[in-house]
């Protein structure tokens, strides 16, 4: 297999990440804060999301930053296979993104629900994702496959967008 991805790209991806983690932690930090102060369960899914999609834009930086190293002396094309540990650092920094962003968004949805029947379906997409997983022929969490990434970005779509109607919500009430 061929990469075809400028050098910049690694640059400038891992800086953005680090940044992203960056406000990940601030994110965190103030919303354990504001748990602490006070006490309610919806801070603290708040802190754990953050927790979770801070988690992956660390994986997402640690995968583009070893690429980035490895990349560098055989640009402008370098040939890998799956086998090569860049292949793997690849892989861990997107699927670990994927799962902890998805745990993420989920948990922010299931902030909002303020009963417990809602609540199954702030965690109904992971549970979907498991389904057509299966019906796919086989359980690989997350395979790095196209119709996956389709999957994964539609069902952040409806989450994220679950949470703007929401948090707008608020904001006019």
């Amino acid at each position: 297999m061929a990469i075809f991805v400028p050098l910049w790209f690694y640059e400038f991806g891992s800086a953005m990440y680090i940044l992203a983690s960056l406000v990940g932690v601030l994110l965190s930090y103030y919303s354990f804060k504001l748990f602490s102060l006070t006490s309610k369960r919806q801070h603290m899914f708040f802190h754990s999301a953050f927790i979770f999609i801070t988690f992956g834009f660390v994986a997402l930086t640690i995968g583009n930053l070893y690429s980035y190293i490895n990349f560098e002396s055989c640009q402008p094309q370098c040939k890998i296979n799956p086998t090569d540990p860049t292949y793997f650092w690849i892989r861990f920094g997107n699927y670990g993104y994927y799962f902890t962003t998805l745990i993420g968004y989920s948990l922010l949805v299931l902030s909002y629900f303020q009963t417990k029947k809602g609540k199954f379906f702030a965690v109904a997409p992971v549970g979907i994702d498991i389904l057509y997983q299966v019906s796919q022929g086989g359980f690989v969490l997350f395979p790095f496959a196209n119709n996956y990434f389709q999957a994964f970005h539609i069902l952040s779509i409806i989450l994220l967008g679950y949470i703007f109607v929401q948090t707008l919500s608020n904001y006019f009430k």
